[in-house]
């Protein structure tokens, strides 16, 4: 996606490692020249979690800055009394919260709604001059790739990366002309709003194509092809009625539970681990072999690999080659003559199962299903042949679907990644969108 626009008439060389050239009216200086205060947020002997309360005034830490903006957790608040005692830590209009720890360059602008909440441990505030820096400009500017790489090798830090002031104030940065910045502004305010309208439209869209895509799968599953065939009560709450000639049965009579467990990856197998499996679909994703800690589970080419940890439930794999999995992964093997793997990955990943599975799940930190409830469950299936039948049905509407699916993903990215250009070459004078706006604004 290329538009064509305009670019400042002169450049000369920028003194910013990441910005080679700058329209020639801009400059270039620090951080710290352009702010009257760079602080970190409170020490940890300051504020202790066992000081939060409920719905009190927001702490803002580095996991409540979100695509530059600040989304708080209303878990993470303090009281006045405390609030009061931590006051040089709290935000004015116009100041920008930085994380300090993790992914370099996550900042936000403080708007009228956060003012009087707190600058977080794990955060820094940044309360720039007047008339010398925009603060959403700022943010956008800060926010560039060229200044996440340069935090990064400035950071501190043997396992997770740290900032401090001083590295945040020695970032050099150019320095458009305030009547620019507000230019830039006007634009990107325009036009980033039509690219997240249409943004919306295509998500809405991807998620009306999954349900759309879920709604298949579910109703062939539990009713079949035949929308006039005779149906009857299955005696079991959850799977209502079932089409004549289906029969109920609990799962662990369909399907062995193998648990065949080897400490290395013998040869010619592969390594499959939960996040190699892609949720609601099912599809196994291009991977290398991990190291593992532990025993891993055996399994063959056919198997049902059914996730039992909370939030996995809905990860259900049909490997199409041999292979170990993790522990967390139940290996279910069906009996090929009376039943379809294919059927039985379908059916497991409906979400009538899923939830019956959830319920059952054990365990205060990491929720787990186990066996002995998984394999109690009583399920309802066709013959073979119209597992089969279903099972192309299930694979040749998907397909349809997955297609167009697969599209608006892709588009999604290309907006996504049209979005994040074009600030950066407004922003960074690669573009002069001043006569674009109206000089009024």
């Amino acid at each position: 996606m290329k538009v064509e626009l305009p670019r400042y008439p002169v450049y000369h060389a920028s003194r910013v490692s990441w910005a080679k050239t700058i329209p020639l009216d801009w400059e270039t200086g620090w951080l710290g020249e352009c702010s009257a205060t760079i602080q970190t947020g409170p020490f940890g002997s300051q504020l202790h979690a066992t000081e939060y309360v409920t719905d009190g005034i927001p702490v803002i830490n580095p996991s409540n800055i979100i695509q530059g903006r600040v989304t708080p957790d209303w878990e993470i608040t303090v009281d006045e009394t405390k609030a009061t005692s931590l006051r040089r830590h709290k935000f004015k209009l116009g100041d920008i919260v930085f994380a300090r720890r993790g992914e370099m360059g996550r900042c936000a602008p403080i708007g009228e709604a956060e003012v009087s909440w707190l600058c977080g441990t794990g955060s820094m505030l940044v309360r720039l001059k007047a008339h010398r820096l925009i603060p959403k400009f700022a943010v956008l500017l800060l926010s560039q790739a060229g200044v996440r790489d340069t935090l990064s090798l400035e950071s501190v830090g043997a396992t997770m990366d740290n900032l401090n002031t001083r590295i945040l104030a020695k970032i050099r940065i150019p320095i458009p002309p305030f009547s620019d910045q507000q230019a830039i502004l006007t634009f990107l305010d325009r036009e980033t709003a039509k690219i997240d309208r249409l943004m919306a439209v295509r998500r809405k869209q991807v998620e009306r194509l999954q349900e759309q895509r879920t709604a298949v799968i579910h109703h062939a599953v539990t009713k079949g092809l035949d929308p006039q065939a005779e149906m009857k009560p299955s005696g079991v709450e959850w799977l209502g009625d079932v089409p004549e000639g289906w029969t109920v049965k609990r799962l662990k009579f369909w399907v062995k539970h193998i648990s065949t467990q080897v400490t290395a990856i013998p040869d010619g197998h592969a390594y499959l681990a939960l996040e190699h499996i892609e949720g609601k679909t099912g599809r196994i994703l291009p991977n290398e072999s991990a190291d593992f800690d532990s025993s891993v589970k055996l399994f063959k080419a056919n198997d049902v690999l059914f996730g039992r940890l909370r939030p996995y439930l809905a990860k259900v794999a049909l490997p199409n080659f041999d292979g170990v999995c993790v522990g967390e992964l139940m290996v279910l093997r069906a009996d090929q003559l009376e039943l379809s793997p294919r059927y039985l990955q379908l059916r497991l990943l409906t979400p009538d199962f899923i939830d019956l599975v959830d319920g059952s799940t054990q365990g205060a930190k990491m929720p787990r299903a186990n066996w002995s409830f998984v394999g109690d469950i009583k399920v309802a299936f066709p013959l073979l042949g119209d597992q089969e039948a279903i099972a192309a049905h299930i694979d040749r509407e998907t397909t349809k679907l997955d297609t167009l699916i697969a599209k608006y993903q892709r588009e999604l990215e290309l907006l996504a990644e049209y979005r994040a250009s074009l600030i950066s070459h407004a922003v960074t004078g690669k573009i002069d969108v001043r006569g674009l706006v109206d000089p009024a604004h």
